[in-house]
């Protein structure tokens, strides 16, 4: 569904002759990394499913660290949608993230100073 959603968004700009706004909007790009990342992580953990000891034996091409290396940083770009999404829809959220940007910005500025 996601992925035709994307394809269809591309389709409908392209007809505009506005696909290019497509590629500059990174919420785009972040839908984008969702969608192959679970993918892959999903039809990863297929293949290991039918055989138990497919990491051990090297089966899928990917070691135990890089599956889990891999599925914790899925998990952080999921986050990472997640607060965009709340960002898009909720006035409130989206002041309180600029604040904590903004906190965050000058205490990264004072600790490189110190």
């Amino acid at each position: 569904y996601f992925l035709f959603r994307e394809a269809m968004q591309i389709a409908a700009l392209w007809s505009l002759g506005a696909v290019t706004s497509w590629f500059y909007d990174t919420t785009n790009w972040l839908d984008v990394a969702v969608i192959l990342l679970v993918s892959y992580y999903s039809i990863l953990m297929k293949l290991i499913s039918k055989d138990e000891d497919a990491l051990a034996d090297g089966g899928p091409g990917v070691s135990r660290q890089a599956f889990r290396a891999g599925c914790a940083f899925t998990k952080g770009v999921l986050w990472m949608a997640v607060i965009f999404f709340l960002k898009s829809t909720s006035v409130d959220f989206a002041v309180f993230l600029g604040g904590v940007f903004y906190v965050v910005q000058r205490l990264v500025a004072f600790l490189l100073a110190v």
